[in-house]
């Protein structure tokens, strides 16, 4: 995914217009045992904040952080992590805190365009309960899904999501996805979030510059066609990704 490495960088003076409010915060600390966040943002600064007080609240109190997201986000959640005091490379020494590249992940579990849930339990699932194991809690912030969101791979994205709530049930982790507002800018699309976040989801409040009218058409979208179940082929991904955010 190739966004502007400057673009990412957690500015030292916190914005206010761009940064959570207090209530968002409060949200992100307030989570229950295998719960599974979503959290709808515009902007960039935005996400990356609600992710490392996500993250950081878990490393603080002992527990463990597994992200899955792109090289940049990677950067930028880890940069806002050091201004919140946090060493993330003690942590990653100690195996608290480890990090994997999506798109790789992806690239990994995808095989002729099946579902391959074997290869998810290998390559996450053992991860996952490593972590478990070691750490008394853990909070994993995932973007396989929002790559396959972005790409407009509703029921690919969907497929994934299922292996992730049986890895969640397994392996009893809370689980914070993050998704932009602007790939529900349609009806099919609402309705295709809405299936998606069908499940055992806590929809976190918004950027406050979005607007009520996307969370009421999550909750009541209208009828769009099935959804496909079945992971296609990774290849042009990162073409479509560096399309999407050169627009």
């Amino acid at each position: 995914m190739s966004l502007s490495s400057s673009y990412l960088t957690v500015p030292a003076q916190r914005p206010q217009s761009s940064w959570p409010a207090r209530s968002a915060f409060q949200a992100l600390d307030d989570v229950a045992d295998a719960e599974h966040l979503v959290q709808l943002y515009e902007t960039e600064p935005y996400m990356i904040a609600c992710v490392s007080r996500f993250l950081g609240a878990s490393l603080r109190a002992g527990g463990g952080a597994f992200v899955v997201t792109t090289p940049a986000h990677r950067e930028a959640i880890e940069a806002a992590l050091d201004l919140e005091e946090i060493c993330v490379g003690a942590a990653s020494r100690r195996g608290q805190y480890v990090a994997v590249d999506a798109e790789r992940t992806l690239d990994s579990l995808g095989a002729d365009g099946n579902t391959n849930a074997a290869a998810f339990r290998h390559r996450v699932g053992k991860r996952l309960g490593e972590l478990s194991r070691r750490w008394r809690h853990v909070r994993v912030f995932d973007e396989t899904d929002a790559i396959l969101w972005r790409e407009g791979r509703h029921g690919d994205a969907a497929a994934l999501e299922r292996e992730w709530n049986a890895a969640r049930r397994r392996h009893r982790f809370v689980r914070l996805s993050t998704y932009p507002t602007c790939g529900l800018s349609d009806d099919f699309a609402r309705a295709a979030f809405a299936r998606l976040c069908a499940g055992a989801v806590r929809v976190l409040p918004p950027q406050r510059s979005i607007g009520p009218g996307v969370l009421r058409a999550l909750r009541a979208p209208r009828g769009a066609p099935p959804a496909s179940t079945r992971l296609r082929g990774s290849r042009g991904r990162a073409d479509a990704t560096r399309e999407a955010a050169a627009r």
